[in-house]
């Protein structure tokens, strides 16, 4: 995990704007990935993380919701958002899903 996303990805999209305005954010390339890891954020609004790559304190600093296999991710998922949920889900490491949400897309 990017060493700026351990400090700063709990930062909402115009946090992270502040902070490199201000200069409190060096890392532009890391700023980068923050504002797009933000804006899904704000849009999805839950993410549930099963990944072999992450720790579970990593999963924590992310926001997202720690699952210890494939099932159980999708069964948390069907459990909040229902049986006929759409459920979307990111490979290796893929940050810029394609997100529709009533007539709004984020990608």
């Amino acid at each position: 995990m990017h060493p700026v996303f351990r400090e700063k990805a709990s930062l909402r999209y115009g946090e992270i704007l502040k902070e490199v305005r201000s200069n409190k954010i060096k890392d532009i390339i890391g700023a980068a990935g923050l504002l797009e890891h933000a804006q899904i954020m704000e849009v999805v609004g839950e993410v549930i993380c099963y990944s072999t790559g992450l720790t579970k304190e990593d999963m924590e600093k992310l926001g997202f919701i720690y699952a210890d296999s494939i099932d159980e991710a999708l069964k948390m998922a069907l459990k909040t958002q229902g049986e006929k949920a759409k459920i979307g889900i990111l490979k290796c490491g893929e940050i810029c899903p394609i997100i529709e949400s009533q007539n709004r897309s984020v990608g």
